[in-house]
């Protein structure tokens, strides 16, 4: 499963961030999974991640 239509408009890697999510609604996924589901390095992971949960597309839980 993609992201839908509407949300391809982003950069690449929040793309690739709601591609992989899109993938696993329930589940979700950590950090590495995304990073190597999304083929994204870290640096564009945190900036993709950051304004995807700024604009309220994702849920960021922080787990111990």
């Amino acid at each position: 499963m993609r992201a839908k239509p509407e949300y391809r408009a982003r950069p690449d890697p929040q793309v690739a961030v709601l591609d992989a999510l899109a993938e696993r609604p329930e589940d979700g996924m950590t950090v590495f999974e995304l990073r190597s589901r999304g083929d994204v390095d870290i640096d564009h992971l945190e900036d993709a991640l950051a304004a995807l949960k700024e604009d309220t597309l994702i849920e960021v839980e922080t787990t111990g």
